[in-house]
C-alpha cells in the first residue's frame, strides 16, 4: 500500500480529504476537533504538499495515522498541527510555529540518526475515518 499512496497528486489528496469530510464526524471525536482536523489537513494539502514530496516527505509522513489506538509515531504531521501553521520544509524537518510565537518541530528521522522513522504501517487518515463511519453504520 505505501507505493499506492506515495503515488497520490495533489488533487486526489484534496478528493480523499473531501470525501472524508462528507463521510462526516466519526464517533470518537467532538465536532470541534473534528472541523479543527478537516482545516488543518486542508491548509497543510494547499500550502504545503508540493513542496514537503519535493523533499522526499512520504504520505505517511504527512497523513498517516495508526489503524487503530494512539501511536504517535505512526502520526503525519498534518495530523498534528492542531491550529499550528507550518514555517518550514526541509529534507529532514518540518517546522511549526504556533499562534504565541512558540516553535516545534517534527522529524523524518531522529536528529543524529540516518534512518528514517518507520511509518509504513500507518494508513491515511482519510482511510481509517471513513472505516470508523463504516463500522458504526453497520
Amino acid at each position: 500500500m505505501p507505493q499506492v499512496a506515495q503515488a497520490l497528486t495533489s488533487s486526489a489528496i484534496v478528493d480523499a480529504i473531501e470525501a472524508m469530510a462528507m463521510a462526516g464526524c466519526p464517533p470518537n471525536m467532538t465536532d470541534q476537533a473534528w472541523f479543527a482536523l478537516l482545516r488543518d489537513l486542508r491548509a497543510f494539502t494547499r500550502n504545503w504538499l508540493d513542496d514537503a514530496l519535493a523533499y522526499g516527505w512520504t504520505m505517511q509522513d504527512l497523513y498517516g495515522c495508526p489503524r487503530s489506538g494512539r501511536r504517535s509515531g505512526l502520526t503525519g504531521v498534518a495530523l498534528l498541527l492542531d491550529g499550528r501553521a507550518v514555517e518550514n520544509i526541509t529534507t529532514d524537518r518540518i517546522t511549526l510555529v504556533d499562534g504565541t510565537g512558540y516553535v516545534s518541530s517534527f522529524y523524518r528521522r531522529a536528529p543524529g540518526c540516518s534512518k528514517p522513522f518507520d511509518r509504513s504501517t500507518a494508513v491515511m487518515i482519510w482511510d481509517r475515518i471513513i472505516d470508523q463511519i463504516d463500522e458504526v453504520e453497520a
